[in-house]
């Protein structure tokens, strides 16, 4: 399945999680003007990707994208919420990783609920 057709934008840290009784929340992360070398992509963070998705795969929403990542695991609460924590910080691709991250003392919760 393929999230877009844009051939000069990188799709990274793709998460998939049950959202209510019929859906998915598929989520990813967007950079433009990629450059992509030994399965390393550098480019401009644009944001991540909120879709819903049914069983089949079948995309039921459009795109919300928001400025928030959502890099780790989507936890599902007993009430079928989503939470996840994020650091509020944005990531910066316009070079290969070395190890270094963003800085920052905040970490945030984010609730999503059907």
């Amino acid at each position: 399945m393929y999230l877009t057709s844009a051939k000069t934008v990188e799709n990274v840290n793709v998460h998939l999680a049950p959202y209510g009784k019929d859906k998915l929340l598929l989520s990813w992360e967007s950079l433009k003007n990629t450059k992509c070398s030994a399965g390393t992509c550098s480019g401009t963070f644009t944001g991540t990707h909120l879709r819903l998705v049914d069983w089949s795969g079948r995309f039921v929403s459009a795109d919300k994208v928001v400025s928030a990542r959502i890099t780790g695991d989507i936890a599902v609460l007993k009430d079928s919420a989503l939470t996840w924590a994020y650091a509020p910080a944005t990531p910066a691709y316009g070079t290969p990783l070395t190890g270094a991250s963003p800085t920052t003392t905040t970490l945030r919760i984010a609730r999503l609920t059907p």
